[in-house]
């Protein structure tokens, strides 16, 4: 393998590694770094017994490409399973 092959494999190894930690980043974001804001973070931010939860499960992982939170299988609300064809329905046309 050649020098400059050797470096572009770096630089694409670098930037999938730098992808993940922005990506898990946002997602920690958006879940327990907020509770902890809120003063929380005993209750609400992450997956754990005796915590309150609504959770979102994914068809594919968002770690692999942050566009994966759009692909929502089901969310769990207060204990109910909702699907999105059912939500979508609840929307009133205008």
């Amino acid at each position: 393998m050649t020098p400059r092959l050797r470096i572009g494999k770096m630089c694409r190894i670098a930037s999938t590694i730098l992808f993940l930690a922005v990506a898990s980043a946002v997602l920690g974001g958006a879940t327990l770094t907020n509770a902890t804001v809120l003063g929380e973070q005993e209750h609400l931010g992450s997956i754990a017994a005796g915590k309150m939860a609504d959770l979102v499960l994914l068809t594919a992982n968002p770690l692999d490409d942050i566009r994966n939170t759009r692909r929502i299988e089901l969310a769990i609300h207060s204990g109910q399973v909702c699907r999105p064809p059912d939500l979508l329905k609840r929307i009133p046309k205008q």
